[in-house]
Order: structure tokens, then sequence, then C-alpha cells
């Protein structure tokens, strides 16, 4: 997520009427032509900018390949969605004619495929049988599936309009009306008003609307944190959805948090194969055999924060917000498999507190107290290491940070391990995460405990840096990192 010059921001929208389907459509169109116009206008008179190289492999290398030199190692990288880095390769015809640029990329495994989910997305222009048509809802939520994990989209989910041009679906689309086409808990009045004026998607959603986690339940059920008006501590909000993978079918679960848990990073744990935990902080167990997720988060912490029905897409929401949004504490919580479907979840949330008397309060997400106290936290992931009990955290701050946990102490975290940054996100590619024992560089070198790892990365610069956008897309990375030197920080 990120600030985006648009009009929209500045709208004074009537409180007792609502845009004309028409005229939020001309609204669309032209904030999108302006966009193109100026785009193309102005591409011939910038400097193309260098060369995009990957890191390669070797560059963590002295020359003589006898040691290893990089904290972590990046060594390819290429587009996902979106626009390429300067100089990067990476067409994909599946999207291209449906998004122009998007960003974020948080990702599931579902029976093998990779589904990635996108926010803030600039529609592509297509010429169709009316004239110039959009790909898609301005700066919607479309979400798309990587098939054989070549990190390339396969699969974008879209319809065919009356005059013949695809357009991509939006979750917020999906998810805003239930299959009778009442309103679901998503949006409230005023934010339907404007995003479906007589009940018909505009081509236009809000600013800050975006997905904010994921988690999937046995390639049967995806849940899907939806954030809304993330960049305002009074008008921020995290809403649970559903999707049923069969059926395609999504369906709002609940308003989940308007503090500490904008962003999610979901982690699935069972009582069955938890390792042992000394002391009274066990997970908050209340049933044998149970499966639950640990919830790690980041939102700044709320006052006098505005209720769901008072938020709207104009006004304070808007006027109020800052960018500065990524400088959130980590929290900590942990929620049973089985309460995720309660229309009263976040009161079945436990919150990790930092008490050793009292690890967990339920239903309290005041009582959530920081694990890392460092104003750093906007997007981030946290994947479990294969075949053992350790957890990675990777984010970005000024430096891209690897930290490492151990699951039986889940809120202690290492230092961090630094590189330069890439963009923001981070997001591990669901299944990348590889631990091999022993890796061969040279007859000189073999490694031990390599830690492999894809991530997805928002790649824009902000409009200080790249007014134009030419590079607001998401690419994956690939890297690695040596398991025992965080395991040296986190021990010592």
């Amino acid at each position: 997520m990120k600030e985006i010059p648009y009009t929209y921001h500045t709208i004074s929208c009537p409180q007792d009427d609502s845009y004309s389907f028409s005229q939020v459509r001309l609204l669309v169109m032209a904030s999108t032509v302006f966009l193109a116009v100026i785009l193309l206008s102005f591409a011939s008179a910038v400097a193309e900018p260098a060369n995009f190289t990957p890191e390669l492999a070797e560059h963590c290398f002295d020359p003589s390949m006898t040691q290893f030199q990089a904290d972590i190692c990046h060594y390819d990288g290429h587009v996902l969605a979106g626009r390429p880095l300067a100089g990067e390769e990476g067409a994909n015809a599946v999207v291209d004619g449906m998004i122009w640029g998007t960003d974020l990329g948080i990702n599931v495994q579902v029976d093998g495929a990779t589904m990635y989910f996108f926010g803030d997305t600039i529609p592509a222009l297509n010429l169709g049988a009316n004239g110039l048509e959009i790909g898609g809802a301005l700066l919607g939520t479309p979400y798309a599936y990587d098939y054989d994990g070549d990190s390339e989209l396969d699969w974008i989910d879209s319809s065919l309009s009356l005059t013949g041009t695809m357009h991509y679906n939006s979750v917020t689309e999906l998810a805003a009306f239930d299959e009778t086409g009442r309103p679901t808990g998503l949006l409230n009045e005023a934010e339907r008003r404007l995003f479906f004026p007589r009940g018909e998607p505009s081509g236009l959603e809000g600013g800050f609307f975006a997905p904010t986690g994921a988690a999937q339940v046995d390639d049967q059920t995806v849940y899907y944190w939806y954030g809304k008006y993330i960049n305002n501590t009074r008008c921020d909000q995290s809403h649970l959805l559903a999707l049923d993978v069969e059926s395609g079918q999504w369906r709002h679960v609940s308003l989940f948090a308007q503090e500490k848990f904008i962003q999610v990073a979901p982690v699935e744990i069972s009582r069955d194969d938890y390792p042992p935990v000394e002391g009274a902080c066990t997970p908050p167990w209340t049933e044998p055999h149970e499966r639950g997720f640990l919830l790690y988060g980041s939102g700044r912490a709320g006052s006098d924060n505005m209720s769901f029905a008072q938020a709207t897409p104009w006004g304070e929401c808007i006027e109020e917000s800052t960018p500065n949004y990524r400088t959130s504490n980590l929290y900590l919580a942990y929620v049973s498999l089985s309460d995720l479907e309660n229309a009263d979840l976040s009161k079945r949330v436990y919150y990790y507190t930092g008490n050793p008397g009292q690890c967990w309060i339920e239903g309290d997400v005041a009582a959530a107290e920081p694990i890392i106290e460092a104003p750093v936290f906007g997007e981030f992931s946290v994947e479990r290491v294969p075949g053992t009990d350790y957890l990675l955290l990777a984010y970005s701050n000024l430096t891209f940070n690897l930290r490492l946990a151990n699951l039986a102490k889940p809120w202690q975290w290492s230092s961090p391990l630094r590189s330069l940054p890439f963009g923001y996100g981070d997001y591990f590619v669901a299944g990348s995460l590889r631990l091999e024992n022993n890796l061969s560089v040279s007859s000189e070198l073999t490694l031990d405990n390599v830690l492999f790892f894809d991530r997805v990365v928002s790649t824009w610069k902000g409009p200080q840096h790249d007014m134009l956008m030419r590079e607001y897309g998401v690419s994956t990375f690939s890297s690695f990192v040596l398991l025992d030197d965080l395991v040296d920080l986190l021990e010592n």
C-alpha cells in the first residue's frame, strides 16, 4: 500500500445522496485516461533508468568462491504482475490486458497451486466496441493463480464484458454482497454508495482497501484479511473474509480488528505436534487435538476510533490520512480454527500480553503488548521453516530484515540479519521455504543448513522517486541465508 495522489481522495460526497452509476463511471474513466495520457506524454521525455540485473549468487562469495560473504544472498528476480523494474522482462499475457500496475501479492498454497492476492490495482486500458474500456476496478483487489510454481500467473478471476473485453473481478465486488444480493458486513452504507451505486460496481474502489493477510485450511477454505483505511489510525479496520475454493464463493465472516491486527500473518499450529513449552505460556488450547493459528499483527494502536458505520471514503478518513502506517510494533495472538467462523470472532481471539502470570487474554485487543517494540512494521510475513520448530519473519524498513523465533516461544525473536531492500511487502511465497543440509558451492566450499526462500515484493519507490509509477508492480525474488547464522542471533 502507498500514497497515491488520485482525485478521489478529495471528493466531497453528499451525505444524503449517492453518486449515480454514470457519474462514478465517468470519474473512473477520466482518472484512468488521465493517468495513461500522462504516462504516454512523459515517457519519451524521461531518461531510461539503468537496466535491472538480478543479484547473482556469485556476488555473495569472494572471487575465489571459497568464502560466503553475505548475510542474505539474493540471486534471482522477475516481475509477477504490473509494471516491471527497468530492464526487467516478464510480460504476462494472462493478466497484462487487465492489469497495468498493482502491488502486494499476499499468497497461499492451495492443492499445489499458489493463489496471489493484489491490491490498489490500476487497470489496463483496452479498445473495445464502445471505445476505451478499463480492465477492472480502479484501485481494485484482484486475485490470480500460479498453477505450476514458476512465478508466472496462469489464471485470474475475470469476466467477459458485453462488448467483448475481459476485466478482472475484484474481491471487493465478490464479497460486498451475499448470494441473494444483500449487503454483507464488509462495506458500510457510505462505502456502498460510492463503490456500488444502484447496487452495481462503479469501477472505482478505495485506496488503502487491500488484502492484509491470508491463510488456507485443508485446500478447502482460504481466509483473507481485508484492510480498510490502512493509512488512517482513526478509521483503519481489518475484516475476515472466507473463500470456498471449490465453488469460488466469497463470504464476509466478521469485522476482525481496528488496531494492532490490521496486517496479519497467520501460522497454523496443532496441539498434537506443538513443541513442549515451559511455564504458563503454552497456547491457550481449549480442546484435545486442537488446531489453530498464531496471528502476528501490525497496526498502530488506536485512539478515538471511528465506528464501522462512521468511516467514509471522504472526509476525515481521507483528509487525516498519512503514509506513515508502517510505524507499528509487532503483536501476537492466537485463535482456534473452530472459532474462525464465529460472528463474534474478535471476542474469541486470545492476545499475548507479555505477562508470564497471564500470557493470554481473550477478547481484549487493548491487552496485546508488543513482542517487538520497534515502530518499523507495516507489511510483513511469517512462515514456519519446514522440518523444524523455527519461524522466519521478513519485513523491510530502510533495510530488508530476517528474524528467527522458536515455536516454543513464538514471542521471542532474534535480532535481524539485514540486506538492501527491493521494495515493500516481503511476503514469503507459500511453500517456497526449503532447508538444504549441504550446498556444494565449489571444490573448496560447502555450506551447511542453507535456507532458501522466495518472496513477493512491491517495487514501486513512491511518488517522490517514481511519479509516473513506471515501476508500480510486483516481483518475486529468490534468496538464501545460513540458518545457523539466525540461530546464533536467537540464542545469543
